[in-house]
């Protein structure tokens, strides 16, 4: 698998657990006692080489309960960042089936 697959895959797991995280806190909003998460995303850089991010939840810093505002906003940002990596996928398996007809 490339770097450019993996960083992808990477991206798609994160805007996973984004989704999911967002679908959460707004489906627990009017919970009493609901504590809302945040995703916190770090890279995995290894000297010159980018391998993506890992994800981790944690509570939310805010204290103050849900904002569903900005849930829904994460929500669109981490469908549009799936999207987005799961086009670099398809461009990458595009460019891979391109070299290899070039070279039979």
């Amino acid at each position: 698998m490339s770097s450019i697959s993996s960083i992808a895959i990477s991206g798609l797991n994160a805007a996973t657990t984004r989704i999911a995280n967002a679908t959460s806190n707004i489906v627990n909003a009017s919970s009493t006692n609901y504590t809302p998460t945040d995703v916190v995303a770090v890279s995995n850089d290894s000297g010159n080489v980018n391998l993506g991010v890992s994800t981790s939840v944690v509570p939310a810093a805010t204290g103050q309960g849900v904002d569903l505002a900005s849930q829904i906003v994460s929500l669109k940002e981490a469908s549009s960042s799936y999207a987005v990596n799961a086009e670099v996928l398809k461009i990458e398996q595009k460019n891979e089936k391109a070299l290899l007809d070039i070279k039979t």
